[in-house]
Order: C-alpha cells, then structure tokens, then sequence
C-alpha cells in the first residue's frame, strides 16, 4: 500500500479494480484504503475479501460503478456486512482491535 502525508495526515491512495462476475478481490492491507470497484456492468456476484491483519483503527471505504447482485464479505467478523450493492453507492468500516470486528459506520 503507497502513502502519501499531508499536513502531518497519513493518506493511503486508492486500489482500482474491475471485476468480472464470480470474482474476489483481495483487499491491501493499510490503514486508510479506498476500494474503488468499476466492472464493466452489473455483476451477479462479487466477494471482497478484507485485510488478513488488520489494526485496530484500519478503514476500509468501498465503492462500486455497477450494481452487485449478490456481494459477500470475508475476512473475521463483520458488522452490517453488505450483501448486495447498487450503482454509485459506498460503504465505510472501521476495524475495532479490542472487539476484533469490522463495524460499518457509514
């Protein structure tokens, strides 16, 4: 994962993808990623799997172009896990480590 600081911030750059229907994307590991999503249409279904050692702290924000039928999530236990995703929507969370979950907050 690249970083760019500024102004004492630590800014993590996006990971770009475009999936195919069936496929997994592997989220980077950092503190601050922005997963943007862009397949080339509707997708029926699409797994993320998140970081493999998260932090407490860690942010993952999520972002898809094209809606997503049937969308799982992996990667230890995740609060309000989206299960479907529409076009030009987001979601956000936030790794707890004392909890050690994922909580979306946004």
């Amino acid at each position: 994962m690249a970083y760019v600081n500024i102004d004492q911030r630590q800014v993590s750059l996006p990971q770009y993808t475009t999936p195919t229907t069936g496929s997994t994307i592997t989220a980077n590991d950092g503190a601050n990623l922005k997963l943007i999503i862009n397949p080339a249409g509707t997708l029926l279904t699409l797994t993320l799997s998140l970081n493999a050692s998260p932090v407490d702290g860690d942010v993952i924000n999520i972002c898809s172009s094209q809606a997503v039928t049937t969308f799982s999530m992996t990667g230890g236990t995740i609060v309000g896990a989206l299960t479907t995703l529409a076009a030009a929507t987001f979601a956000t969370y936030i790794y707890n480590g004392t909890a050690s979950k994922w909580f979306r907050n946004g």
